[in-house]
């Protein structure tokens, strides 16, 4: 009996260690798909917090640099990496006139030596070649492992290329650069396959804004044209009045915003002439008062026409009030000193100067020299005098385009030597 008890304890005891095993064992499972789950959760958010980033740190009319850049600055605070390159589609090939940008991690501290930069580009071109031609990622564990690299130091070993792609389009491609024995994980892989997808919807949308705002402005300027066309003395003027307002806002320090708006305004300031008569732009003699009164409705006419475009909207004060004067005199409104808007207020000396260098129908220009005396004489009466005081302290600048080109666009115009 008291053999067959302790046989049963024996076995009570085994078949309670066993179940504890059992416990462990499963426990142990449990808590390694818990971390296991734990860690894809976190790849997940990190995922997720990258492409919030990029949708909202990236504005929708960014030029494709701007956005590489800021992929690059991503991809950087999530690997450790050397360097990032930017191969566009018509770059790929070694001899290519558009060069790809190699932007160098911060954090690896000073510039790289040349031969490393001038290497960098090179693997970039010839990777980044065989990833847009299968549209597909590229990942090159060991470069001493390919013999296409044999020539290479290798101090860059390990490389990712990432096409961006959307549909049936291709934006050029991503190549990353880890220094050697340092390898890419899946993790990377996958985040960077994330970034990449985002760089390339944010640059198919930039470009499709652009194309827009291509047609857009290339039909204002046609329309533009073909009112200056009708007049030989003045073609090309809203273009170079456009050219000198933007430069002056420039070098004022606006917001690009604002540059952006005085870029429309400046090539739209004249468009109500339209409305007036040819027979009183083309006049040759002076102006009878009932003419002049005419010319004076084309800011007027010129807000009417474009009114109703809301891509317009905040050029209409530019072009209702460009010919308002700081003593108040000017016209439509007689407006005095501030109550003029600023992008008014620079259109009117960019005006000014365009018109005084020259050739009228009713005088010959004024040499660049003059033309600035008669700026600054009616500084602070027609003209605003901070904005002036721009205009002449680069006169070198403008004095330069104003002869090119009206040499340019206007053979009747043709400036002699000042």
């Amino acid at each position: 009996g008291t053999g067959d008890a302790a046989d049963v304890g024996d076995r009570s005891a085994g078949t309670v260690l066993d179940a504890m095993h059992e416990l462990l064992a499963g426990g142990s499972a449990k808590e390694h798909e818990i971390d296991s789950l734990a860690s894809e959760l976190a790849l997940q958010y990190e995922e997720l917090e990258l492409l919030y980033e990029i949708d909202e740190k990236i504005p929708l009319r960014s030029y494709t640099t701007n956005v590489v850049d800021y992929v690059a600055s991503k991809t950087f605070e999530v690997i450790d990496c050397s360097c990032l390159a930017w191969v566009p589609c018509d770059a790929a090939a070694p001899g290519s006139s558009d060069d790809c940008r190699i932007i160098w991690n911060p954090s690896t501290g000073a510039t790289p030596p040349t031969m490393l930069r001038l290497e960098a580009e090179q693997l970039a071109r010839v990777i980044g070649e065989r990833c847009l031609g299968t549209r597909l990622p590229q990942t090159i564990t060991s470069l001493d492992n390919d013999p296409e690299f044999s020539s290479f130091s290798h101090e860059l070993d390990s490389v990712m290329a990432l096409p961006l792609t959307v549909d049936e389009d291709t934006y050029g491609c991503l190549v990353v650069f880890k220094t050697r024995n340092d390898q890419f994980t899946s993790y990377e892989l996958k985040l960077m396959k994330a970034l990449a997808r985002k760089g390339a919807f944010v640059i198919r949308d930039s470009r499709l804004y652009e194309d827009l705002d291509s047609l857009f402005f290339n039909l204002i300027k046609l329309l533009v044209n073909t009112i200056e066309n009708k007049d030989e003395y003045t073609k090309g003027h809203s273009q170079r009045v456009k050219t000198f307002t933007v430069r002056l806002a420039e070098l004022m320090n606006l917001p690009p915003t604002e540059i952006e708006t005085l870029n429309l305004s400046g090539l739209l300031h004249d468009i109500g002439k339209q409305g007036v008569p040819d027979a009183v732009l083309k006049k040759e003699g002076k102006l009878t008062d009932e003419e002049f009164d005419l010319i004076k409705t084309h800011p007027i006419c010129g807000v009417n026409l474009i009114k109703h475009i809301k891509q317009f909207e905040k050029c209409l004060p530019h072009i209702r009030y460009h010919h308002e004067r700081i003593d108040g005199r000017g016209y439509p409104d007689g407006l005095a000193d501030r109550e003029i808007p600023q992008g008014a207020r620079i259109i009117a000396v960019a005006d000014t100067y365009d018109a005084l260098t020259s050739n009228r129908c009713y005088r010959p220009r004024f040499s660049a020299d003059k033309a600035f005396d008669i700026v600054a004489e009616a500084s602070g009466t027609q003209l605003d005098p901070e904005i002036v005081e721009v205009l002449l302290q680069n006169r070198a600048e403008f004095a330069r385009y104003s002869r090119e080109a009206l040499a340019a666009v206007n053979p009747l115009a043709m400036p002699d030597e000042n």
